[in-house]
């Protein structure tokens, strides 16, 4: 118990840190990135800062409603007064408007795929610590600009233009029973089935298990495996027992067997049962999925700090700094962490990647700030005082045109788990994944062994250079 506590004060210490580093949260890492990437971390800082503007020009409601209207064939009168009606109801202010809500929550996390998409993925923390993530699916305007043509809520997951159609479908059968006919089959289902859609729903968000079983029940089989339904039908056994809960999740992993919101709600019901160990398994999975969080290895660090996995927590605190884009939060909480444990070397490397993540001298601050006393008056925290200003490579375009074999770089390795991972170029892989050219062959607790399909092998080690 007394390892337990002094593993939460390191982390609780944390945020004191914290504080410290968020003024410069928003200098961005000098890297070479995409135009993409660059938008998200202009949307996180003007969402931070309250404003919408930005996100109201980069929407494209022509695109959003395309896509809400594309999949409904009906007649071109019923097309054109459907589409009045929506560009009447929907404006990119108002989409703007309920994203800018999430204010200073608003965490740009990268930019993924999913789905076959482009998405922009930011995480927001919502009440009692809680995890919402939202992908924004990205196109190209006419002049070739960026632009956002949807928006993907992980809970439940399924994109807004989803949940407009589905009211468009009630609006266009009830102008038209007729219309019914040209579309498929789940649609004609949802017409059929809605007051058992719309009683599951609400016995389900009413916490009534049973009552929401029989309901479900009553819905075709095309409906049930609707990824809104079966978010429902899982949230709702949050609070039952074991079995009944892993009964939801086995219909899911049948029909959506790489869902991160599958992961999201384990993790949830794992947290409410007291269940470290299997928390742990869901939030890395989802990490995987999401192609990396530092918020999840964060989290992940902290369980692993309960149970007193010392290796395991300091191998996702490196996985936390190595993250692109850089969090200070990570920043913080490692650091914290190797204060207190006095290991004033990693200290001065974990200051050190910081400056260059957010190019920024932080030894200003480290010099006047009481909390780094013992680490100023070390030999390593004075070496590290009096080094040279950290050099930032204004160059990035070298770095893009370098080839990939000269561009992969081993950052950490996660080994004491049943499932060994590594970070490689900021990515959590598995054996079997692939990078670039090359496929995770073998991870050991010092190299990763990577494969071409030519045959051609690389190790790399941890400490290696590029």
């Amino acid at each position: 118990m007394i390892r337990v506590s002094i593993q939460k004060q390191r982390f609780l210490a944390s945020f004191v840190l914290a504080i410290l580093f968020f003024s410069i949260a928003l200098a961005h890492s000098q890297t070479t990135h995409t135009e993409a990437y660059r938008l998200g971390l202009s949307l996180q800082e003007s969402v931070q800062k309250g404003d919408a503007s930005l996100f109201a020009k980069t929407f494209d409601r022509d695109a959003f409603l395309k896509r809400v209207m594309q999949p409904i064939k009906i007649s071109d009168a019923l097309q054109e007064n459907l589409r009045t009606n929506l560009e009447a109801r929907i404006s990119s202010d108002d989409i703007a408007q309920a994203v800018r809500k999430n204010g200073r929550n608003f965490s740009f996390v990268g930019v993924r795929r999913f789905d076959n998409e482009y998405q922009l993925l930011f995480r927001v923390t919502g009440p009692n610590n809680g995890l919402l993530y939202f992908g924004y699916p990205i196109g190209k305007s006419g002049s070739g600009s960026i632009t956002i043509v949807d928006v993907f809520c992980f809970a439940p997951p399924e994109l807004t233009s989803e949940r407009i159609r589905r009211g468009c479908l009630l609006a266009v059968a009830a102008a038209d029973k007729f219309a019914v006919e040209e579309w498929t089959d789940k649609q004609r289902d949802y017409i059929e089935s809605q007051r058992d859609w719309d009683d599951f729903v609400v016995q389900s968000e009413a916490g009534r298990q049973g009552a929401a079983e029989k309901s479900c029940a009553k819905l075709p089989d095309s409906l049930r495996k609707d990824p809104f339904i079966l978010y429902h039908h899982m949230r709702v056994t949050l609070r039952e027992d074991e079995p009944t809960f892993l009964a939801t999740v086995s219909a899911w992993q049948k029909e959506r067997p790489n869902d991160p919101t599958l992961q999201l709600l384990m993790a949830d019901f794992y947290i409410q049962h007291g269940r470290p160990v299997e928390t742990i398994a869901a939030y890395t999975k989802l990490n995987s999925e999401l192609g990396g969080d530092p918020n999840l290895d964060l989290r992940i660090a902290k369980i692993h700090a309960t149970l007193g996995h010392t290796n395991e927590a300091r191998t996702n605190l490196w996985l936390a700094v190595n993250r692109d884009p850089p969090d200070p939060v990570a920043f913080a909480e490692h650091l914290s962490w190797n204060l207190q444990e006095h290991d004033f070397e990693q200290a001065a490397h974990v200051l050190t990647l910081q400056e260059k993540a957010f190019h920024t001298d932080l030894k200003p601050a480290i010099r006047s700030d009481e909390r780094f006393r013992q680490f100023r008056e070390s030999a390593l925290g004075k070496k590290w005082l009096t080094a040279a200003p950290v050099v930032i490579d204004t160059n990035p375009s070298a770095i893009a045109g370098q080839p990939a074999s000269e561009t992969l770089k081993l950052q950490a390795i996660l080994f004491g788990t049943a499932t060994p991972s590594a970070l490689i170029n900021g990515k959590t892989l598995f054996v079997q994944d692939k990078i670039g050219t090359y496929q995770i062959v073998k991870i050991e607790p010092q190299s990763v062994t990577l494969r071409r399909a030519n045959g051609d092998t690389r190790m790399l080690a941890l400490g290696a250079g590029p």
